[in-house]
């Protein structure tokens, strides 16, 4: 085995027990650095098409940012922009963003974080909300037949 293959094999195993540990957690506090999360969609339950990783039910999210209310301060993406221009501390904060603006993140996420009152961002990938066809990786055809060393690929050409 190579050491690269090894070293990518590894290292999922590293971080989970550095997350285990509260390592992270605990990096975060002692630096002065906040949580950014990321989501693509929310939907009502895991769907057997699209990339994975990309989808998460609305059990899950609601779970998450009950999670993430408690244990930390959730502003806006422009209040966290903000704080980092004024060097101010950004611990114990945390940011709630979107990719790709699926409807699912409307329909589903948007009421748990309104019932939260945490603050999101959505952006918006402008030639998609034109198209009818959706994006290629949430095609069952597409999903299918790929690997995820294909998707991966595919996503960072």
């Amino acid at each position: 085995m190579r050491p690269l293959e090894a070293a990518r094999r590894v290292a999922p195993l590293y971080y989970t027990g550095l997350r285990t540990l509260g390592v992270t957690a605990a990096s975060r506090r002692v630096r002065n650095a906040g949580l950014i999360l990321c989501y693509h969609n929310v939907v009502p339950a895991a769907p057997p098409w699209g990339a994975p990783g990309l989808h998460v039910t609305v059990d899950t999210f609601e779970r998450q940012m009950r999670w993430l209310a408690a244990r930390y301060s959730v502003v806006s993406l422009g209040e966290f922009v903000d704080r980092i221009d004024a060097r101010a501390p950004l611990r114990s904060l945390a940011v709630v963003t979107f990719d790709d603006a699926y409807a699912g993140v409307f329909e589903y996420a948007v009421p748990v974080l309104d019932a939260l009152r945490i603050p999101a961002t959505v952006f918006v990938v402008a030639s998609a909300s034109a198209s009818a066809s959706g994006f290629w990786w949430d095609h069952p055809d597409i999903a299918q037949r790929t690997t995820s060393e294909r998707r991966t690929a595919w996503l960072n050409d």
